[in-house]
């Protein structure tokens, strides 16, 4: 377990691991928001992974921007219960695709989204040759694509 604890600079907010890496100021995140009940800096903080930030700030002093690796769509991970009401078995895993956006990725690939309970949407099942079994793993593999790479 990882305890994440902010404090302050005097480059301003920092997140480190745990105690036993305090001393060493390792960086796992930059904060972006704090959620406080009493409008102080106490409450739940909200922060940008630091692998993110390794990525995209590079660019945005190089080139002003940094354009997202992204399929178009927004989906959830197909559970048991969701596959039976498809009519698959109920072991089915995947990323059940709800949207796809028009001109996108997912649409020039065909990917068809299910239509408000009507129609069942398309299932990933693997990108680039690697299983997909949630929503959280198609994330991930999407945040290790440098656009504009296109994928198989």
């Amino acid at each position: 377990m990882f305890e994440a604890m902010s404090s302050h600079s005097h480059s301003g907010l920092y997140c480190t691991l745990s105690s036993r890496y305090r001393a060493e100021g390792r960086v796992i995140g930059v904060p972006t928001a704090i959620e406080s009940p009493v409008r102080a800096n106490a409450g739940i903080g909200f922060a940008v992974p630091s692998v993110i930030v390794q990525k995209v700030v590079p660019s945005l002093i190089a080139d002003g921007g940094y354009e997202h690796p992204s399929l178009g769509i927004s989906g959830t991970t197909l559970n048991s219960e969701l596959a039976e009401a498809m009519g698959l078995e109920a072991n089915q895993r995947g990323v059940l695709v709800i949207e796809a956006v028009p001109e996108s990725p997912s649409d020039e690939a065909g990917l068809r989204a299910g239509e408000q309970g009507i129609e069942i949407g398309d299932v990933i099942v693997a990108v680039d040759g690697e299983t997909v079994t949630r929503f959280e793993e198609l994330r991930a593999f999407l945040a290790q694509v440098e656009p504009p790479d296109s994928m198989p």
